[in-house]
């Protein structure tokens, strides 16, 4: 049926134009390939990243944390010492008072 519909002298010119495409089609869908598995190593490489990324962020702000903590710690410490020491002042002078009296 094929060969009825095309005339015997453009059968041979069809052939090899068809030779061509199929070889263009080929090398192409060879290039989506290899161009595909080189895009999905680029991702899984930049979400390696970013999962590293996350994870030095979130030491980071850990360790800010942290340090923003004891921080705190120091001044509460700090703050109760002042407090100790108004009051041995307070308990002192009072001492004093007594004592003179």
């Amino acid at each position: 049926m094929f060969i009825t519909i095309l005339e015997a002298g453009s059968l041979e010119t069809f052939l090899p134009d068809l030779g061509e495409k199929l070889t263009l089609v080929a090398c192409l869908a060879f290039f989506l390939y290899y161009f595909m598995k080189e895009l999905k190593q680029v991702r899984e490489a930049q979400e390696k990243q970013r999962q590293d990324y996350d994870a030095r962020f979130q030491t980071m702000f850990e360790r800010v944390a942290e340090m923003e903590r004891k921080s705190m710690e120091a001044l509460n410490n700090v703050s109760s010492s002042n407090e100790r020491l108004a009051d041995a002042v307070v308990e002192l002078k009072n001492q004093l008072k007594h004592t003179t009296r």
